[in-house]
């Protein structure tokens, strides 16, 4: 990562070396093997299924369910394929301008949490 970080100009506090920097950098990933915006997504969820498994241990993964809504671009549908979790996609409308509405997300969590789902994310 140092070689990258000094590429990219970042200050020294961004190498490994320096014992206080370090770590992904998933931007420049899509420079060097052509990743997608998709992979970037994939990892955000597995992140949040990570920390929600991690505080949530009797939560089996296929109860887990990420949101997306109509208009989420498809990366959220394609995360839950590559993962094995369930997406539900939210309706949003033109009269709301395609934003989610309160009640819209609090009618599926009551749908999906009595029927033994664990919503855990929620994609835009």
């Amino acid at each position: 990562m140092d070689w990258s970080a000094k590429l990219f100009g970042l200050g020294d506090h961004f190498l490994n070396t320096s014992e206080v920097g370090g770590g992904v950098m998933q931007g420049f990933l899509i420079i060097v093997s052509k990743t997608t915006a998709s992979d970037s997504a994939l990892v955000a969820i597995v992140a949040a299924r990570s920390l929600y498994s991690s505080k949530n241990p009797s939560v089996k993964l296929e109860d887990m369910i990420i949101y997306t809504t109509t208009q989420t671009h498809s990366l959220g549908a394609k995360a839950g394929l590559v993962l094995g979790l369930e997406c539900r996609s939210l309706e949003v409308t033109t009269e709301d301008r395609f934003a989610l509405r309160g009640e819209t997300l609090s009618k599926a969590l009551e749908e999906d949490l009595a029927r033994g789902k664990h919503p855990f994310v929620l994609g835009k």
